[in-house]
C-alpha cells in the first residue's frame, strides 16, 4: 500500500517508475509537487477522486508525457467501475499528447477533439 495524506506527505519529487502497488491510499493534500508515474501501477484507489482531481497528479509528472500512468489510471477506473471517469483520463491522455505532435497533426488532433472528442465523447 502506498499512503500519502497529511500526516505522511512527500517533499521533493516522488519516483514512483516502475513501481507496483495494489492499494494507493492518497489524498491530493499529499501529494508532492513533483511525481514520476511512467511505469507505476496499481491495483485499486482507496479513495476513488474525481478524474478531473486525479489528473493534477498525471500533470504533476516532470518526465513530460507519458501514455502508460494515463492508460493505468483509465484501467483502475474502469475495473472499479468508473466507466465515466476513464473516458475522461483517456481524453486528457489524447489532449495531452497532441502538445507533442507536429502542427498538422495538432490541428487534426483539434478536429477529432471537436467533432467526437477522439471517440470517448461523440457528439
Amino acid at each position: 500500500m502506498l499512503r500519502t495524506d497529511p500526516v505522511t506527505s512527500i517533499e521533493g519529487t516522488l519516483d514512483l517508475r516502475h513501481a507496483a502497488v495494489t492499494v494507493l491510499r492518497d489524498r491530493p493534500d499529499g501529494w508532492p509537487a513533483s511525481v514520476r508515474l511512467d511505469g507505476f501501477t496499481d491495483a485499486t484507489l482507496e479513495l476513488p477522486l474525481p478524474a478531473a482531481t486525479r489528473l493534477g497528479w498525471l500533470a504533476r509528472d516532470s518526465g513530460g508525457y507519458q501514455p502508460q500512468p494515463y492508460e493505468q489510471l483509465a484501467t483502475v477506473y474502469r475495473t472499479m467501475g468508473h466507466d465515466a471517469d476513464a473516458r475522461t483520463v483517456l481524453l486528457a491522455k489524447q489532449r495531452r499528447r497532441r502538445r507533442t505532435v507536429s502542427a498538422p497533426l495538432r490541428i487534426w488532433g483539434y478536429l477529432q477533439d471537436w467533432v467526437v472528442g477522439y471517440g470517448y465523447r461523440p457528439q
